[in-house]
């Protein structure tokens, strides 16, 4: 089980001491999502660019949940040698042109209207887990592969987003 608050930034898993609140529990159980499930892909072309914008224009509410689940691959280059990765990115930390403290190549993010703050992403990888928006007020999700430059990327990442609606 995830634990902890989630650094501060109005999103947090559940913890052994928490309150399991129904949309937290829902999550936790994999149930059907009362908010829907939302596809979309990440990738770099019109039909799937590299970054995703969720919440317009109902958001994303006080003690909703989240969940992302991703699969695929892209590849961070031109060249035929250049690598190619999953939603995981690899072990290495990004430095300052990426999120720092988020694995490159990694499928990551931020709740919030603050997306300049590279300190506030969170690695949502494969599975992100539940994620609780603990704030008073609707908030946005916003998606991106930590890559410095996606304009030479090629292929993409299939994305479900579930959202439990408090």
């Amino acid at each position: 089980m995830l634990a902890g608050l989630v650094g501060g930034l109005g999103v947090a898993a559940p913890t052994a001491h928490s309150a399991i609140t129904p949309a937290m529990q829902a999550c936790l159980n994999d149930a059907e999502p009362s908010g829907g499930r939302v596809p979309f892909t990440i990738g770099n072309s019109p039909a799937a660019p590299p970054w995703h914008f969720f919440g317009h224009p109902v958001g994303i509410g006080p003690g909703d949940v989240v969940r992302l689940t991703a699969s695929g691959s892209i590849k961070i280059g031109g060249w035929p040698w250049d690598p190619s990765f999953g939603p995981e990115g690899t072990s290495q930390l990004g430095d300052a042109s990426f999120p720092a403290a988020q694995r490159r190549y990694a499928l990551v993010g931020q709740m919030g209207m603050n997306f300049g703050n590279r300190d506030r992403f969170l690695f949502f990888g494969t599975n992100s887990g539940c994620i609780m928006n603990t704030t008073p007020q609707a908030t946005f999700l916003y998606t991106i592969m930590n890559d410095s430059r996606t304009s030479d990327n090629s292929g993409s990442w299939s994305v479900v987003l579930r959202h439990y609606r408090a």
